[in-house]
């Protein structure tokens, strides 16, 4: 069985070929995702057409990974915010099983990453845990049990938007916020990013500490209330910069044990994902699997 696995996003469209037990039969592909923000509109739906129509003969199913709020059941766009307009609506598994007569999956991207991990990554065999992703934003996804926790409305997980301070939370703990943090108090002419920023750090720079502190202070007070409301077992942080958990992990640990009320509300241990930017791919063929044809 071969899967034509594809993770979108709102500045790129990833996708790869999978075999049934996981693994990738080409190097994966990548093109701009197609948005024109002045119109409000966007040609995602014509790029994943295209890319199965490609793959269409080979292929015995397509899993789709997706940034916003996803109908897992009905495999569409709930909602989306004003990252990708005109987003909301848009129904993949429909128009993929009208354009090519194949079965296909739809799941939010944090939860995919989430799948991921239960699959073979950090959430393995753990009763509760929670992904968090940092990146544009903050993505989030809850899983109990080894099932993602959807909520009624499919909004479970949506913690980008929780409240800290009289901001979303996003808004001051994220990647784009570290580096708007940064950018302001060096007052330099554009936006870097947060490599530089750890660069910066490496070399001993005192702004690059203070920053990436306040903004790990700030990811904290969010962590703690998730950790109040869920008590997860584990939680498992991603997103590119991440990648860099040697310096983050430590910060995020020594905040969240500064703002918790007590000890017995922390998680057992807060965690990079060992998957990284793989971990969207694998859990959308994750999901598909289980949804469409046996669990792996």
């Amino acid at each position: 069985m071969q899967v034509l696995v594809i993770d979108i996003g709102g500045t790129a469209i990833k996708y790869n070929l999978f075999d049934a037990k996981g693994t990738p039969i080409e190097t994966t592909h990548e093109e701009p995702t197609q948005i024109d923000f002045i119109k409000g509109t966007n040609h995602i739906l014509d790029q994943v057409l295209t890319i199965t129509a490609h793959y269409a003969p080979v292929i015995e199913g397509v899993a789709i990974s997706s940034a916003g709020v996803v109908d897992a059941q009905k495999g569409e766009i709930a909602y989306a915010g004003p990252t990708i307009p005109a987003y909301q609506g848009t129904a993949f598994k429909q128009a993929i099983q009208d354009a090519f007569q194949l079965p296909a999956s739809v799941e939010n991207d944090v939860s995919c990453a989430a799948l991921g991990e239960v699959w073979r990554g950090a959430a393995k065999d753990q009763t509760s845990a929670v992904c968090l992703t940092l990146g544009t934003g903050i993505g989030g996804a809850v899983v109990l049990n080894g099932e993602i926790w959807h909520g009624y409305a499919h909004t479970a997980g949506e913690v980008g938007y929780l409240p800290i301070n009289g901001h979303a939370w996003q808004e001051i703990a994220s990647t784009t916020a570290l580096c708007q943090r940064y950018s302001e108090r060096a007052k330099v002419a554009q936006v870097v990013d947060g490599r530089y920023i750890l660069a910066q750090y490496d070399a001993g720079e005192v702004l690059a500490k203070q920053v990436l502190e306040e903004t790990m202070l700030d990811f904290s007070l969010g962590l703690a209330s998730i950790c109040y409301l869920i008590n997860p077992e584990r939680i498992i942080v991603g997103g590119g910069i991440m990648a860099r958990s040697d310096v983050l992990l430590p910060m995020i640990k020594t905040s969240l044990s500064e703002v918790i009320q007590g000890e017995i509300f922390l998680p057992k241990d807060i965690v990079a994902s060992p998957l990284g930017n793989d971990a969207n791919q694998y859990g959308a063929l994750y999901h598909f699997l289980k949804e469409i044809v046996v669990q792996p």
